[in-house]
């Protein structure tokens, strides 16, 4: 696992990317399990999460990720990711139950509502974290991931690895602030089982106004963000 995330690391450096992140200073201190959830929006947060939060995830990553990086997949399984293939039926029930069990015995796992980088956060969410938070009592925990000087990729290069790598090295340099979030940021009641109305709620959180929801979110973080990755300075 620790080989992984020095590697994440490294990629991000040489991708120009650096990573900080802010913690808000209310957090739960119980030992209740959380299940995280994110806005999913660009193929280097699998990068960042590895690097940084090193939390077990449900991760698309290796369907295009082993392409540069052979052993990609291989290491992600052992770090206690759960490897999805969002194209097949077979695999998205296969997945739900692989995290289950590492909910179970890790008590985190973090997940991506809307599934992949093909459909965002604001158009689709799955009721997936409500139904592993409500079969182990697990606490839900939203993160933001805001990229900044990033820009946008090449048109359909989000699944093209090696598109990505020529972009991001003739690229400028980028900073990803992840923010945690309090269960309580959620519009939805904890004691509501209704998946539609969790998804909708999802939807809400992370599309109204997305600049205030940083803000708030800002607005509880210790002030002090943890740089945990900075790309080297260019010469001259």
């Amino acid at each position: 696992r620790w080989l992984l995330a020095l590697g994440a690391g490294c990629a991000l450096r040489a991708l120009g990317i650096e990573v900080i992140a802010d913690h808000p200073r209310e957090r739960t201190h119980d030992d209740r399990a959380a299940v995280h959830i994110y806005n999913h929006a660009s193929p280097f947060d699998v990068l960042a999460i590895q690097a940084s939060l090193r939390i077990p995830s449900i991760t698309t990553s290796t369907l295009h990720l082993s392409r540069l990086f052979p052993f990609f997949e291989r290491s992600a399984a052992n770090a206690g990711h759960v490897l999805l293939d969002h194209r097949q039926a077979a695999s998205r029930r296969r997945s739900l139950w692989q995290a289950s069990q590492l909910l179970r015995s890790f008590h985190q796992i973090l997940l991506a509502p809307n599934g992949s980088l093909v459909t965002p956060i604001t158009r689709r969410a799955s009721p997936s974290a409500l139904v592993l938070a409500r079969r182990h009592g697990a606490v839900i925990i939203p993160w933001w991931f805001d990229y900044r000087g990033m820009g946008e990729p090449p048109a359909n290069t989000l699944y093209d690895p090696l598109a990505l790598l020529r972009w991001r090295l003739s690229a400028p340099r980028a900073t990803l602030r992840i923010r945690r979030g309090r269960p309580d940021d959620l519009p939805f009641a904890p004691e509501c089982n209704d998946r539609q109305a969790f998804s909708q709620a999802v939807i809400d959180f992370y599309t109204v106004d997305s600049g205030n929801g940083l803000a708030e979110l800002a607005g509880t973080a210790d002030g002090d963000g943890a740089v945990l990755n900075r790309p080297p300075a260019s010469p001259g």
